[in-house]
């Protein structure tokens, strides 16, 4: 499939030819910088002279025709080996490894990264010293957890400054992390530190990722901590504890931390983890950082999937994993099954009749519709909407905290058949002829969804609330706080349903995952996954059996050299 050419992407490479090249590039030449401008615009690091996907970006140029071009233009091109260092300043592309073409912000950021873990894999920096196995092992015991994984994550944590804890939804990941840093603190308080000598933070790509993620950690930490204390000046997302935005990751700084744990790590793009890590290298004290995802979610929205990378089974980094296979929390032993039938279709690509079959005759819990407009799925969404309004309007605004929080549409796209706007609009149709929702945009029962951070409110982006009423006034009311007055929050939009980007971070008792259309560019293995793991107890799926045979064996492609570079 051929990559669209945009303008931007013209602009761009003219720009580049203009600023380093001797004399203008045209031609094929041209094109070939056209392409790699493409690739990054869609979130590509770099691309692969010898990836299947060439011909995409680059016509019908023959990879050795991109070499010989690149090397008789050293003022355009720097040639670089897989663990060459990459500065910051020289000329716009680098080619890594003979293989592997960037734009250099991004062969810079990726190398440092790379670096940062060959460093963690290959030595070890122990926060506690004189800690052995056996040690480990003896604290896990004293505290009732002596658990394999547990011991392990708890080891690496202590020794090395990378660690990877990965597994799907249920797989116990908070929970295997709170224990692991009960260990720590029982092996810190053995050794005589004294009370809030080490502090840990809890951060996330998103701000609804930390905050479910610090909630979770809290619950299943159980008790009061002896030694360790959790830092919340900067807690929030990745880009406050850095203390820095989005469009400017140059000045980020850590504060006194000596372990971070980075949760929902999938979603957190490369330049974010370049930060990270080379804030953590400027530090002068010895933090350790566990990151913690699942890789076979969707990959962030932005640039890289650097957790996936890391994990690949040819990157060499087994040493600092551990996976989390067995779900322990989920009651229906059909939806781990689905998710894991899913994940195996990209090895034994034979498995999706498996996905078909499952979806069509598993337990009542797993239904599968070929359209939207099914009377089935319009009759379950529909009695959840009714009860909410009819809950708030009654005003029991814990049930109606609940329910929000334990069903949910989840969609593709925002427009079109089964979409975002399709939902709301048509649950707010069904509700007006049965006169249970007012005039204005928002009523009664509506479950609302935050789109920017509040941070005045202590209100965040993905944020799901409810509107109430509340001293004859309409309140939005969240989970683990004040109603806030509705007019007084901004940013809101109807969330009946939301994107399945939107819902990663989040899990409900009751999932409707509806499908795009069987051409649709969003089809992918990542997103009908990454849907129905938000589901705890119920779901169903919507769409056709082309889409889901095509999304299950279409996997997100961010191509990059990481795994490459950790190889070696």
């Amino acid at each position: 499939m051929a990559i669209e050419i945009q303008r931007s992407d013209r602009m761009l490479a003219s720009a580049i030819v203009r600023r380093f090249a001797n004399e203008i590039v045209e031609g094929p030449s041209l094109d070939v910088l056209c392409g790699l401008a493409a690739m990054a615009r869609l979130d590509h690091v770099a691309v692969d002279l010898d990836g299947e996907d060439r011909v995409a970006w680059a016509g019908e140029q023959s990879a050795e025709e991109i070499r010989n071009f690149l090397y008789a233009r050293p003022d355009l091109c720097e040639i670089a080996a897989s663990t060459d260092e990459i500065g910051l300043v020289g000329t716009p592309l680098v080619l890594v490894g003979d293989r592997y073409l960037y734009l250099r912000r991004l062969a810079a950021a990726e190398e440092r990264i790379a670096h940062f873990l060959r460093d963690a894999r290959s030595a070890q920096r122990p926060l506690l010293t004189g800690s052995e196995t056996p040690a480990y092992e003896s604290a896990a015991t004293a505290l009732a957890i002596a658990i394999p994984h547990v011991v392990r994550i708890a080891e690496l944590l202590n020794e090395r400054s990378v660690s990877i804890l990965t597994g799907g939804p249920g797989t116990g990941k908070t929970w295997s992390t709170a224990r692991a840093l009960r260990v720590i603190d029982e092996l810190a308080a053995s050794q005589g530190l004294s009370a809030g000598s080490l502090r840990f933070a809890i951060t996330a790509p998103t701000a609804k990722a930390e905050r479910r993620a610090s909630e979770s950690l809290a619950a299943s930490a159980t008790g009061s901590w002896r030694v360790l204390a959790q830092d919340t000046e900067r807690s929030g997302t990745l880009y406050g504890l850095l203390g820095v935005s989005p469009d400017n990751l140059s000045r980020a700084t850590l504060p006194a931390l000596d372990i971070i744990i980075v949760d929902e790590v999938s979603m957190a793009d490369l330049p974010v983890l370049d930060a990270l890590f080379a804030a953590n290298r400027a530090s002068d004290r010895n933090c350790h950082i566990l990151l913690v995802g699942d890789p076979d979610q969707l990959a962030s929205v932005n640039v890289g999937a650097v957790l996936a990378d890391v994990v690949d089974d040819s990157a060499n980094m087994e040493s600092l994993i551990t996976r989390l296979d067995v779900v322990q929390r989920t009651k229906n032993d059909a939806l781990p099954q689905l998710a894991s039938t899913i994940r195996s279709v990209r090895h034994h690509p034979e498995n999706i009749d498996a996905v078909v079959a499952q979806l069509r005759s598993s337990p009542t819990d797993i239904s599968f519709f070929e359209q939207p407009t099914e009377d089935a799925v319009h009759q379950r969404v529909f009695q959840h909407a009714r009860r909410l309004v009819r809950t708030a309007q009654r005003g029991d605004v814990a049930l109606a905290l609940l329910l929000t929080r334990s069903f949910t549409i989840l969609a593709a796209t925002h427009r079109g058949p089964g979409s975002v706007r399709y939902w709301n609009e048509l649950v707010r149709a069904h509700l007006d002829e049965r006169r249970l929702t007012s005039a204005g945009q928002f009523s009664i029962g509506q479950p609302v969804l935050v789109t920017r951070n509040q941070k005045h409110l202590e209100v965040f982006n993905g944020d799901l609330g409810v509107v109430v009423m509340h001293d004859a006034a309409l309140h939005v009311a969240f989970a683990n706080r004040p109603l806030l007055p509705l007019a007084a929050v901004g940013y809101l939009v109807p969330a009946w349903a939301m994107t399945i980007h939107k819902s990663q971070g989040s899990e409900y008792r009751e999932v409707v995952a509806c499908l795009p259309g069987e051409e649709s560019p969003l089809l992918s293995a990542e997103l009908i996954y990454t849907a129905v793991t938000r589901a705890i107890r119920k779901l169903t799926v919507v769409g056709s059996e082309v889409a889901l045979r095509r999304a299950v064996v279409k996997r997100i492609s961010r191509v990059s050299g990481l795994t490459y570079r950790l190889k070696d």
